[in-house]
């Protein structure tokens, strides 16, 4: 990050999803069909969602989110994670749902069961970042895990 002279330096979070497993299997096709999975994430006004992953159970999503600095309080944050099977023709299935309240100050890598089944692995890194005196907010260009 550049740094105006009247900058402040703060911290935000960065959530990655990164893999779940034993994921219930929605679709019921002949063909032997899987589930398509994706996560929505819910913390504050933030609502985000993953790519969907076809046809597959174990899903490697590899897919981070940065908090904005009014979610990232240093008293924790509250997140909702909602994995559901996508389907073209019908509404998307609820697989499994976690509630989480995360520090973002702090780094975090662990597996979180979902409710009815299944579990998936988060990590949250805290992350750096300046507000100018334009209020304008710059985030880090620290890199997705591997």
């Amino acid at each position: 990050c550049r740094f105006h002279p009247h900058s402040r330096r703060f911290l935000m979070a960065q959530i990655c999803v990164v893999k779940a497993e034993g994921l219930a299997d929605s679709d019921l096709g002949v063909m032997g069909d899987h589930s398509d999975p994706y996560v929505r994430l819910h913390a504050g006004a933030l609502d985000e969602s993953s790519p969907v992953l076809e046809d597959t159970l174990s899903p490697k999503w590899q897919w981070c989110v940065n908090l904005p600095r009014s979610a990232s309080h240093s008293s924790g944050v509250d997140v909702e994670l909602q994995v559901y099977d996508h389907d073209n023709f019908s509404a998307d299935d609820l697989i499994g749902h976690t509630s989480l309240h995360l520090d973002p100050t702090s780094t975090l890598h662990r597996w979180f069961d979902l409710d009815p089944t299944g579990r998936v692995y988060v990590e949250v890194r805290p992350e750096e970042a300046e507000d100018d005196d334009t209020g304008e907010q710059q985030e880090s260009t620290h890199p997705p895990p591997p």
